[in-house]
């Protein structure tokens, strides 16, 4: 079969998005197929990528920027080169040709539309329907997610594919040389409580500083807290609890970290924390387990799937569980040695190479229909 595969977020510096496309992509070239793989990138794809992709996939550069590529440019080359199949990895264009298997990451702008810019959030929903409703299969990454579109967009389950994510294999507990050049770079210290993600309302951080205020009133010697992620969009609370409640000092923000960084600092963390109220997956928790770093989490949306019992998780919308969850994690050196060894061996239960299979699967019902 002829399969289409879009990447037009590959080398846009987007996080999820991106490591998820070119994740699954690299993926896609280990397992065993017979399908012809055409992959539709933008110019800002990275060379040394495309170029580690198989010599026997096509690759085409799509004209336009990244937002106008999918809607204009993708349906004119699939006309004039068709496919049997098209897979679009975030967003299917609204008017085009043949069958289509639409990836949906999430749809927090659905059931959290407070935590999105008004026209991102218009943007979001208009197009994940429009391609919902054409695609002959969805793939998402959780069963929450799942049962999110089956009741959100009326989409019979069994149109809807889990594909469950795994951590790169950079993330690993093994350090290296570098790893204190690194963190020290960074400005982190010794001990650090570590949080990485972006800065924004639905990653809940404000009120992960006031738990950490809380902490710290409780047990004065607590490590700092380290933010480590881009500031986007809906950010400003976030740096207006930090300044009402003076924490400047202890919250070092180094802004956002290369995957090679990422793991040195994920390494050195004492316990990694993770108050997030939506995910549709949750890949920091387990790229925080695969390095061999305790884990205190929220246990809203998919994240717990994500987890299961290798984590201590906490009531994200309680300031007190959240406080509570920190302390009893930072007084037992016993319990983050216990909660290491579960989080090693929950990581090992996610493999790329499942997720790509479960995805070629999807294919093939797509192509059925």
């Amino acid at each position: 079969m002829k399969v289409g595969i879009t990447a037009e977020w590959a080398g846009a510096d987007a996080g999820g998005p991106e490591r998820y496309t070119m994740e699954l992509l690299g993926a896609l070239a280990s397992v065993p197929h017979e399908h012809a793989i055409t992959v539709y990138h933008c110019a800002a794809a990275p060379r040394e990528w495309l170029a580690s992709l198989p010599a026997s996939w096509r690759l085409v550069q799509l004209a336009g920027s990244r937002k106008s590529a999918i809607p204009v440019s993708l349906p004119l080359e699939l006309l004039r080169n068709p496919v049997d199949l098209c897979h679009a990895t975030y967003f299917a264009p609204p008017i085009a040709p043949g069958r289509f298997v639409l990836s949906i990451l999430d749809l927090g702008f659905e059931s959290h539309p407070d935590h999105f810019p008004r026209a991102v959030r218009w943007r979001l929903s208009l197009l994940s329907r429009l391609g919902a409703r054409r695609a002959r299969q969805i793939v998402t990454l959780s069963e929450h997610a799942k049962r999110e579109i089956v009741e959100r967009y009326r989409v019979p389950a069994e149109r809807v594919t889990v594909t469950p994510l795994a951590a790169s294999a950079r993330f690993s507990p093994e350090p290296r040389p570098d790893d204190a050049a690194i963190r020290a770079r960074f400005g982190l210290p010794a001990e650090y409580l570590l949080y990485v993600g972006k800065i924004q309302e639905r990653k809940n951080i404000p009120r992960l500083l006031r738990a950490y205020h809380a902490l710290r009133a409780e047990l004065p010697g607590a490590p700092p807290l380290a933010l480590v992620g881009d500031r986007t969009w809906k950010s400003e609370a976030t740096f207006e609890v930090l300044t009402e409640l003076g924490l400047e000092p202890h919250v070092p923000m180094p802004g956002r970290a290369s995957d090679e960084e990422l793991a040195a600092i994920y390494r050195g963390a004492t316990l990694f924390v993770y108050p997030s109220l939506l995910e549709g997956f949750g890949m920091p928790p387990l790229e925080a387990m695969q390095s061999g770093v305790p884990v205190a989490c929220s246990n809203a949306s998919s994240i717990p799937e994500v987890v299961g019992d290798a984590a201590l998780c906490f009531d994200p919308l309680s300031v007190p569980d959240i406080t509570a969850t920190l302390r009893r994690a930072l007084e037992s050196p016993a319990l983050r040695a216990e909660q290491v060894q579960r989080g090693l061996a929950r990581a090992r239960l996610f493999r790329w190479e499942t997720t790509a299979q479960r995805v070629l699967e999807a294919w093939e019902l797509a192509a059925r229909r």
